[in-house]
């Protein structure tokens, strides 16, 4: 690296930091997020002391070009300033827009000083037992769980939670709740026929299927120490404790989804082989019917993950592949259409587009747009009065038009619904309203820190009153209402660090970005797509603001900085598709690139 242009990259990065700090001791100007500012200080001091070339490794040139350096530092600081995001000052200056500059220039250096850290870093140890390790730590899991259950009896239940228990006793099913997922409670509740049983059940799997993460993590070549503080640290999350004793469909959704990213780090290490086992084979296709099946807006993520297989299954020949494919699309189109049909059920995906819709002309609506066409002004109101959409829209949930009192529901659900052409009339017409509107109803998907003035939902405390003869029984009120408390404390105080669904987000990302860099394998970056997909369906789905709807999303962040302390050799490395097989095994610091093209280098493509 020229010594110029590497002293410029350090002279802007050093006066960005420089910048950050004195906006935070000269004004009040801070991060939404309240990033203390010795973490600055940190970074200042990391850039004095040689800009944080870790000498056991040989530097990645990948990250070591002024150019891309600054590009990054440019890029990704400004992104994290939006997705905070800073507090403006207001009324707008041009020392406040500086701060803001700085902070992003600030963000930006330091995320670039962990990247360049992560990627070149190696780890001599890795753990010795996968299998141990994931029984101990799915045992650890389900205790914890078990124990916050006995605090919680027969659980937390919400009026979703109440609406699936009134159908598996009546058996008077409606997809508003997907059946697969109500018949699941049906059949665990023929043991015992209390909610209990299902909160005992959900959160046996997902220990279950954290266990077998952290096992094939341990086979990734993850330490010990780093497997046993992620799984200490889902064993007693606010959010996993919250939710493993609430009976929701999410619960059950994200824990499919957690398996299914299980089931791609097993395809990438092996290639693929491990899908000619039946057994696993078998996991697989349940985890991905779970995942497709257990919330409407699960389709995308099981398809978008099947996409992937002839990619990063090259080792498992074309046939397996097409038949796994064929019996879960088989199996899919059977639980989702044909059962059903047998059942009598009506469909429940065209309620959700409508109250989509309806929360969208309400954002026209309220922006002023009102039709001229007295036609379409008759249809508004054969819905809803006017003055009632202006005032009971909110762009973070549609609760207010949907299920606003005077709304004429069954005209809005009937087939001669005015709801698709008021859509096409109204909304198509006003993009930049329609924008905004999707940008503040999906901030629950890219926003790191709460807006103060939307509606967030958490989690449930206790289980709802209610007509079905089912209350709380709370055996230890004082210990009840200390994990309530913990829930309450690191909801208001750590939001954006133990709740936050896009903090998750983007450290899978990173994790993946790191780890597709150190490989310098870009096909290990398919890790991403259940997270992504997930996401990408709720930008354009979603209507409420609800942590549990991106609760398979935290599930998997939660666990993706293990894959910042994979080895560069792990176990059976020349079988495993993560190193060239002409490596030298006897010299683990050696890590040859064979020219592209080569037999080599294609055979470490996952």
């Amino acid at each position: 690296m020229p010594r110029s242009s590497s002293f410029a990259v350090r002279l802007i990065s050093a006066v960005g930091l420089a910048g950050a700090i004195a906006s935070r001791l000269a004004t009040s100007l801070t991060w939404a997020i309240r990033v203390p500012t010795f973490l600055l200080l940190v970074a200042g001091v990391m850039l004095l002391l040689g800009w944080i070339e870790v000498r056991i490794a040989r530097p990645d040139e990948s990250l070591s070009r002024p150019g891309r350096q600054l590009a990054l530092i440019a890029l990704t600081g400004a992104f994290l300033v939006t997705v905070i995001p800073v507090r403006l000052p207001s009324p707008p200056s041009v020392a406040g827009a500086l701060a803001v500059i700085c902070d992003a220039i600030a963000l930006g250096t330091v995320l670039l000083l962990l990247t360049r850290a992560a990627v070149v870093a190696r780890y001599a140890r890795a753990a010795r037992s996968g299998r141990r390790l994931g029984v101990l730590a799915g045992a650890v899991c389900f205790v914890t769980w078990l124990m916050v259950l006995v605090m919680k009896w027969p659980g937390v239940m919400t009026s979703d939670s109440l609406d699936q228990w009134q159908q598996l006793h009546t058996l008077v099913f409606s997809d508003h709740h997907p059946v697969v997922h109500t018949l699941w409670e049906w059949l665990v509740t023929r043991v015992w026929d209390s909610p209990g049983t299902i909160a005992v059940a959900q959160s046996l799997t997902l220990a279950a299927v954290v266990g077998w993460l952290v096992s094939e993590l341990a086979e990734w070549g993850v330490p010990e120490w780093a497997l046993a503080c992620l799984a200490l640290a889902s064993a007693v999350s606010p959010v996993n404790t919250a939710y493993s004793v609430t009976l929701w469909k999410d619960v059950s959704y994200g824990t499919a989804v957690l398996g299914l990213f299980v089931c791609m780090l097993q395809i990438i290490r092996t290639q693929g082989r491990c899908l000619n086992r039946w057994t696993f084979a078998a996991a697989f296709v349940a985890v991905a019917l779970g995942t497709a099946t257990f919330r409407h807006n699960g389709p995308p993520v099981t398809f978008a993950v099947l996409v992937t297989l002839p990619f990063i299954a090259r080792d498992a020949g074309r046939a397996t592949i097409r038949r796994i494919m064929a019996v879960t699309v088989v199996l899919f189109l059977f639980l989702t259409a044909g059962l059903p049909r047998l059942l009598g059920i009506r469909r429940g995906a065209s309620e959700l587009i409508a109250q989509i819709e309806l929360h969208q002309i309400g954002a026209v609506i309220a922006s002023g747009a009102l039709p001229a066409d007295p036609a379409l002004r008759a249809s508004l109101e054969r819905l809803l009065p006017l003055e009632d959409w202006k005032k009971s829209y909110d762009c973070s949930i549609s609760d207010g038009i949907y299920y606003h009192p005077r709304l004429n529901r069954s005209l809005a659900l009937s087939e001669h619904s005015p709801v698709p052409r008021l859509w096409r009339d109204l909304v198509l017409p006003a993009p930049g309203t329609l924008l905004r509107h999707q940008v503040c109803v999906a901030s629950l998907v890219w926003r790191v820190t709460p807006d103060p003035t939307a509606y967030l939902f958490l989690y449930q405390r206790n289980l709802v009153p209610n007509e079905l003869g089912l209350s709380p029984r709370n055996a230890f009120p004082r210990l009840e209402q200390l994990i309530a408390s913990y829930w309450e404390w690191s909801g208001a105080r750590l939001f954006p660090l133990l709740w936050s669904p896009a903090f998750y987000l983007y450290l899978t990302l990173w994790s993946i970005s790191v780890l597709a860099l150190r490989r310098r394998n870009a096909a290990l970056l398919v890790l991403a797509v259940p997270s992504l997909v997930q996401s990408l369906v709720l930008v354009f789905g979603n209507v409420i603001q609800d942590v549990r709807y991106q609760y398979p999303v935290y599930l998997v962040g939660l666990f993706a900085p293990a894959l910042l302390f994979v080895r560069h050799h792990p176990k059976s490395a020349e079988t495993v598709g993560l190193v060239p097989a002409r490596a030298s095994r006897s010299d683990p610091a050696r890590e040859p690139s064979p020219p592209s093209g080569t037999a080599a280098s294609q055979s470490t493509q996952a």
